[in-house]
């Protein structure tokens, strides 16, 4: 099978990529490396999954906002599966950087649900940041608070 994984170069994404590829997927992974992490981690993740799925792993740095970009990713790999890993993390940072936050979290996460539309892969995961249950004490927490 083969998985379009956003943001396969983080800590969520590198694990989820090393699972997928030890149970023999082909995983192409889009990542723009954004310095909110250290970028260093980031391609050592890649270079770990390299070695973990040779010749089964494709990195694309792009930036999600790019329409036309991440386009051209679902045309060349027709991908069956999405996982929409990739976002701006942080409450604070969003605070502080509204503009960018809003590009890649909301135009970002649009582009790729507007190219599964189009190309009509089997399924499409999306992963949401636990800062979506504010300052809840139950635990654990659900969608439902």
């Amino acid at each position: 099978m083969k998985v379009l994984l956003t943001g396969g170069a983080g800590f969520i994404g590198g694990h989820t990529a090393e699972r997928l590829l030890k149970r023999g997927d082909d995983v192409v992974i889009i990542d723009n490396l954004t310095t909110y992490y250290d970028v260093a981690l980031k391609r050592e993740c890649l270079e770990i999954l390299n070695k973990c799925g040779p010749g089964k792993v494709t990195f694309k740095e792009v930036d999600l906002v790019n329409r036309d970009a991440v386009r051209a990713i679902f045309e060349e790999h027709r991908p069956d599966v999405v996982c929409h890993l990739a976002a701006q993390a942080g409450v604070r940072y969003s605070i502080e950087h509204v503009d960018e936050n809003v590009a890649t979290n909301i135009m970002g996460t649009t582009n790729i649900l507007e190219c599964a539309r189009d190309f009509k892969p089997r399924n499409v995961v999306c992963a949401s940041s636990s800062s979506v249950y504010g300052e809840s004490s139950v635990a654990p927490f659900s969608e439902d608070q």
